[in-house]
C-alpha cells in the first residue's frame, strides 16, 4: 500500500476509534477532484477489506465503516 493510502486509512482509523460502530466520513478535497477519483480510492480500500458500506457524497466526500482488518493492519505496522 502506498503512503497516500496509508495516510487516508490511518485518518479513517483514528476517526473510527471515536465511536463503537466505527462509522466515519472523510473528505478527500486535497487529494481528489471528482467522484470518480473518490470512488477509485474508496474501492481500493474496500477491495482490500479495510472499509465497508461506502457512500460517496458531492465531489470529494465519502462515508464508510472501518473494518477490524484495518485496525489489525495498523497494529502490525506499528510493531515493525
Amino acid at each position: 500500500m502506498n503512503d497516500k493510502m496509508k495516510s487516508i486509512l490511518l485518518s479513517l482509523i483514528n476517526q473510527a476509534r471515536e465511536n463503537k460502530e466505527h462509522e466515519v466520513s472523510y473528505d478527500l478535497i486535497s487529494i481528489a477532484q471528482n467522484k470518480e477519483q473518490v470512488r477509485s480510492i474508496a474501492n481500493q480500500l474496500e477491495n482490500a477489506g479495510f472499509i465497508t458500506n461506502v457512500s460517496i457524497y458531492v465531489k470529494t466526500h465519502f462515508s464508510c465503516k472501518v473494518t477490524e482488518k484495518a485496525f489489525e493492519y495498523f497494529r502490525e505496522e506499528e510493531m515493525r
